[in-house]
């Protein structure tokens, strides 16, 4: 449900072209400021194409000009959304500007009114996730920043400047209401499975069978170990075995990196913590976009109050190049909350609260919230 308020808090804009412009972030202000009847500005979530991730300040402090305030945050993608449309491998802006009395704020300085935030934003690269997660006690959603390869340069920026520490957490107004939707995008072959005999990335038994049995029973094309390359080869790793927290994307993406024939162990691509459960998964068109609708429809359907405006937030894998030309997440958010603004962009992880964990990050997955404030 959508806010119909006569007076609205937050509104966005867009502008794309074939060059990485800095006036791309001006139009795109100005196109937001023109929905909100000349009401004053307190802040604007920018996302730019990675193109200006050598040097977005230009663009930013047109931004910062067009809305009259310097409270500017945001990070560069190399997709960017808003409910009008999604655009990648284009260079350009997507803007959302708040109200005053409505602002988005650093959340270092909105601690210091005392007030509880149940979920911040965050944005951060690549290799300042763990730590961002980590220095924040508060529940967590954002993206990890993503150009095409994931190696960067990565540009996140707060209050008008570049964050050195390649990571920001911002805070929506006090009293606000946020809800998160996780859509997965990696379907179970398995049941959770509980791994036995590991040490750092490699396990030899996965419920009593050795693990290369296991793998061979799931993947009965890899009866000659040589059919697939190791690395195509899927598991999600979770500290639970509800198949529900699998279903709703509560899990951590790994790859198998290497096959161990002679003990009968498979190697994965990150170390495994004690007392987890692994599930052999594969990538799935329908399976990822009837997760997306079931989540959509059940937070659709919750009675919440209303929406004032949507952040969504999606993997590189995901979007046109998955759906065949189209985007079929954006599609169904456009359906089932029409008329309602969001802002958004693809990226290289997806930061949500995880079963058991305050935060974590996604992988395959699309991440939207609403927002009520």
């Amino acid at each position: 449900m959508t806010n119909t308020n006569a007076k609205i808090k937050v509104a966005t804009g867009s502008s794309f072209g074939a060059i990485a412009k800095d006036d791309h972030a001006k139009t795109a202000v100005e196109k937001a400021l023109a929905k909100l009847s000349g009401q004053t500005i307190g802040s604007v979530l920018l996302f730019l194409s990675a193109s200006y991730a050598q040097n977005p300040e230009g663009a930013i402090k047109e931004a910062a000009k067009a809305a009259g305030t310097m409270q500017i945050t945001g990070c560069c993608a190399l997709g960017l959304i808003t409910e009008e449309d999604w655009v990648i491998d284009s260079e350009g802006a997507v803007a959302m500007a708040f109200v005053q009395e409505h602002s988005l704020s650093p959340l270092r300085l909105a601690r210091q009114l005392n007030s509880e935030f149940p979920l911040a934003l965050c944005l951060t690269s690549p290799n300042a996730a763990e730590i961002a997660i980590s220095s924040a006690p508060e529940k967590q959603f954002g993206v990890l920043a993503s150009d095409e390869f994931g190696h960067g340069p990565f540009s996140i920026w707060q209050s008008g400047k570049i964050a050195e520490q390649e990571f920001i957490h911002a805070a929506f107004p006090e009293n606000s209401n946020a809800k998160t939707m996780i859509a997965g995008g990696l379907k179970a072959l398995s049941s959770p499975l509980r791994i036995g005999s590991h040490q750092n990335h490699s396990f030899k038994s996965l419920d009593g069978k050795s693990a290369l049995q296991s793998l061979q029973d799931f993947f009965p094309q890899l009866n000659s170990l040589d059919e697939l390359p190791p690395y195509q080869i899927q598991v999600g790793i979770t500290k639970s075995n509800s198949t529900t927290a699998i279903e709703r994307g509560h899990y951590e993406v790994m790859h198998v990196a290497s096959i161990d024939k002679a003990v009968g162990a498979v190697n994965l691509s990150d170390d495994i913590e004690p007392d987890s459960f692994l599930f052999w998964g594969i990538r799935d068109r329908e399976f990822s976009e009837q997760t997306f609708l079931r989540e959509a429809q059940i937070m659709n359907s919750a009675k919440t109050p209303t929406a004032d405006f949507g952040l969504i937030f999606n993997n590189l894998s995901r979007g046109a190049g998955f759906y065949d030309g189209r985007d079929l997440d954006f599609e169904q958010i456009k359906t089932l909350f029409p008329g309602l603004p969001f802002i958004g962009c693809y990226g290289h992880g997806e930061i949500a609260p995880g079963h058991q964990e305050k935060t974590t990050v996604f992988h395959y997955s699309s991440i939207f919230t609403l927002v009520s404030i």
